[in-house]
């Protein structure tokens, strides 16, 4: 049975995180308690009726979807809709129940989701090793639209911002985003940002993050006088021990010194508040980020490929 995911399934489905997703497990540490709690709080009565208010007026915001076979939860997605594509996140199936179709039967529903919620795009990421996530999705016609990777850093000694970080390295302001987005959207091939564009929501996030959800937020641009030309975000949050930065953006005419201070600035607020580990994202070809983020200490823990597919509603 195809249904929408309830409080009684919290623990279940992050039973089902931890037997499908155990490389993301090991690089982000997933804990267990402050997990439960917030997915708990996601699939409360009163948000729930928010989110299908929202999805009313056909401007969803999150969907959590499973399967039910012989009582138990079998396969589980998470579908959020930014402005163009619905995203597929956390599309899992237990080992005792795949080679059943609910991987189909999930994306199909997403795909008459994201239909009505008049996106024009479904997409998704996969890791780059997973053959056989990635034939499924070449069968149901997905294509590539861009590769990118997960990179660590352990915890350890926080690098000096160095000379950069006085003059050039500030808090970010709410202005600054409309200034972010060129700079951001410029990076993008034509085909991303086509199906993922950037936008100002990217930038502006409540300093503390959602009420309730366990998360503190701090972002930081490099503004060499004429405002803001680089940009990362740093969260920390109770349900995983890896904090995490947002991919850095760096403008051309951002210094390699000015962006590694970027970094490190964010580095030392996060090991103010953890401590531990920091994964990021970065573009495979976003080459000034990858060297910001390889001169403070992070390497690639690995590849991920996002695939997309066009949605074309059925003929009437």
């Amino acid at each position: 049975m195809l249904r929408e995911l309830r409080p009684d399934d919290v623990d279940p489905f992050y039973g089902l995180l931890l037997r499908c997703f155990p490389e993301e497990d090991r690089l982000f540490g997933f804990r267990s308690d402050p997990y439960r709690r917030v997915a708990r709080r996601l699939l409360r009565w009163d948000l729930q009726f928010v989110l299908r208010w929202f999805d009313l007026l056909r401007r969803p915001i999150v969907k959590v979807l499973g399967i039910e076979a012989d009582g138990t939860l079998a396969a589980a997605v998470i579908l959020s809709f930014p402005p163009r594509a619905g995203f597929v996140s956390s599309l899992m199936v237990d080992a005792p129940y795949r080679r059943r179709g609910y991987a189909r039967t999930l994306l199909e529903r997403c795909r008459a989701e994201a239909l009505r919620a008049r996106r024009r795009y479904l997409a998704l990421d996969v890791l780059s090793t997973n053959a056989p996530a990635l034939a499924l999705y070449a069968g149901l016609g997905f294509r590539p639209l861009r590769r990118q990777a997960y990179y660590l850093r352990g915890a350890g000694p926080v690098p000096a911002a160095g000379d950069g970080r006085g003059g050039e390295v500030r808090p970010f302001v709410r202005r600054d985003s409309a200034a972010l987005v060129p700079i951001a959207a410029a990076e993008l091939a034509s085909e991303v940002a086509e199906v993922l564009p950037v936008t100002r929501g990217q930038f502006v996030q409540g300093e503390g993050g959602p009420p309730g959800f366990r998360s503190t937020s701090r972002a930081w641009v490099v503004d060499r006088g004429a405002g803001p030309v680089g940009f990362v975000r740093a969260t920390v949050s109770a349900t995983t021990e890896a904090a995490n930065l947002t991919s850095p953006i760096l403008a051309p005419s951002v210094p390699p010194a000015a962006g590694r201070a970027l970094v490190a600035t964010a580095l030392g607020w996060i090991a103010e508040r953890s401590g531990g580990r920091v994964v990021t994202m970065a573009a495979h070809d976003a080459r000034s980020t990858v060297l910001a983020l390889s001169e403070v200490g992070f390497h690639e823990a690995f590849s991920v490929e996002t695939l997309y597919a066009p949605l074309v509603a059925p003929a009437a």
